[in-house]
């Protein structure tokens, strides 16, 4: 047999031929743990409400003496909302829900999370709690999700996911009715988002843009950021002050900015 070191350059390389990582599992238990280890080291296990894409793997992760569950490190929650009219139905989220409280417990070593395609409100309290117990999330992603207030999205992630270093939300539908990007949020808060450093944020102006923009107590801390990617949409002419309040509040350790500003025109026809 091959020295460990080349067995491993071996797989390291079919990393990406998922046909080729399967023939490898079969040669030995070494071959099978590098094997597996190899496929998800950076895919992540999409969980979904249909059954036909998630009970396969369930089987597995619950089968005699498997170590499938460490392996996976990434994990993309994919909820059924279409659109804001079509949201999924009750029995969606059931499903949904019962998927997720089956996988989580069987997986310890979760360092990425991805909400996408969600209503959070269809999530069930069991079910939140069992995505609270992944404190070792460092890699945070919110998408296409309906949730009814900011602050909530807010308070779930600083109060849970305590290591996070990265932070993405993108897209996010809220019924939130905010003001001049002043952002109510309870008198005890306090953001807990000591180690992040890295931000991307789709802004709809007065939806997500509160994240950023002055507010009592800076909801992220600016300033220890070293990569800010964003995209604000519908941004008024007469608000451009407070995104430039935002640059003045990045401290001296950024190292890369993204930013799209989209700003909103208003064309009065007739004399002025």
């Amino acid at each position: 047999m091959f020295a460990r070191e080349l067995q491993d350059l071996i797989i390291d390389q079919l990393h990406e031929d998922k046909e080729a990582l399967f023939t490898c599992s079969l040669v030995s238990s070494w071959w099978l743990e590098r094997a597996r280890g190899s496929r998800f080291l950076d895919r992540p296990l999409v969980i979904t409400s249909h059954s036909q894409d998630t009970e396969g793997f369930i089987e597995l992760l619950f089968a005699p003496h498997s170590t499938l569950g460490r392996h996976i490190h990434y994990i993309w929650i994919d909820g059924p909302l279409k659109d804001s009219r079509m949201r999924g139905t009750p029995e969606d989220y059931v499903q949904l829900c019962r998927h997720i409280q089956d996988i989580i417990p069987h997986l310890p070593c979760v360092h990425a999370l991805t909400f996408t395609h969600i209503v959070w409100n269809a999530i069930d309290e069991e079910t939140k709690a069992h995505l609270r117990s992944l404190k070792g999330v460092t890699n945070l992603g919110w998408s296409t999700t309906v949730i009814d207030h900011l602050r909530d999205l807010i308070l779930f992630t600083s109060e849970n996911y305590l290591a996070l270093e990265s932070l993405e939300v993108d897209f996010i539908i809220t019924g939130d009715n905010t003001e001049d990007g002043v952002l109510t949020l309870p008198p005890v808060f306090s953001p807990r988002f000591a180690s992040l450093r890295a931000v991307k944020l789709y802004a709809q102006f007065n939806s997500t843009a509160p994240l950023f923009l002055p507010a009592p107590g800076n909801l992220l801390p600016l300033h220890n950021l070293h990569t800010l990617s964003l995209t604000a949409i519908g941004v008024q002419k007469n608000d451009m002050h407070l995104w430039a309040s935002l640059l003045n509040a990045v401290g001296p350790v950024l190292k890369t900015l993204e930013l799209h500003l989209y700003v909103r025109f208003t064309f009065n026809e007739g004399p002025q």
